[in-house]
């Protein structure tokens, strides 16, 4: 992770230092996710939790119409499940770092690109009538832990840039890592979420 980070350090000095029409932005807002999780035949997908998310990005001229976004957000993940033994959900706090390539037409603009996503802490609660049992989230590659902390995948997006610098956008992010630890036992668990983000963007 620190190796990502250092990346993309070297790609926002780079290109400040390169291009003065480079702009940064920031973006809050709140998504839906879930989990998929497949063992054999039997695959299970989680009700979706929701959660928030805040970052900053720079927008790079690319081209004509075109810009690259690279971003450095905080999101809020997780899941929730319930049935007649009883109900649970997960919360997971992690680091994204999406890199997309934008086409603008007029203020309208969509966009995608590949995402890395890295688990910093996560909790999960188990309730069960009047009982209630928290667990923290253990990430790591062995088959004592919970799931794997580093997460690959790919990211979706469309929105409207109003004058004065705001955006709005959809987007959404499909998980293409397995995140079962160690070998997995033949299991699998994937992330995918959706969400709305509100954007400011400076010297517009």
């Amino acid at each position: 992770m620190k190796q990502v980070l250092l990346f993309l350090a070297v790609i926002i000095t780079s290109a400040s230092s390169m291009n003065a029409q480079v702009r940064p932005g920031f973006t809050a807002g709140t998504i839906f996710s879930k989990y998929k999780v497949t063992y054999g035949d039997i695959s299970v997908t989680t009700d979706s939790k929701m959660g928030i998310t805040a970052g900053a990005f720079l927008d790079i001229p690319a081209g004509k119409s075109l810009t690259f976004q690279p971003a450095l957000n905080y999101v809020q993940k997780g899941e929730s499940t319930s049935g007649d033994l009883g109900s649970g959900k997960s919360v997971i706090h992690a680091l994204e770092i999406p890199l997309n390539l934008l086409y603008h037409a007029g203020p309208v603009f969509v966009g995608a690109g590949p995402s890395v996503t890295y688990s910093l802490s996560g909790k999960t609660t188990y309730k069960d009538g009047s009982d209630e049992v928290k667990e923290d989230i253990k990430f790591g590659d062995s088959e004592d832990d919970d799931m794997h902390a580093l997460d690959f995948g790919a990211n979706f997006l469309a929105g409207y840039r109003f004058k004065g610098g705001f955006q709005l956008s959809a987007h959404c992010y499909a998980g293409l890592s397995n995140l079962a630890p160690g070998t997995g036992g033949g299991s699998k668990i994937k992330n995918s979420y959706f969400g709305f983000k509100l954007g400011y963007l400076l010297h517009h």
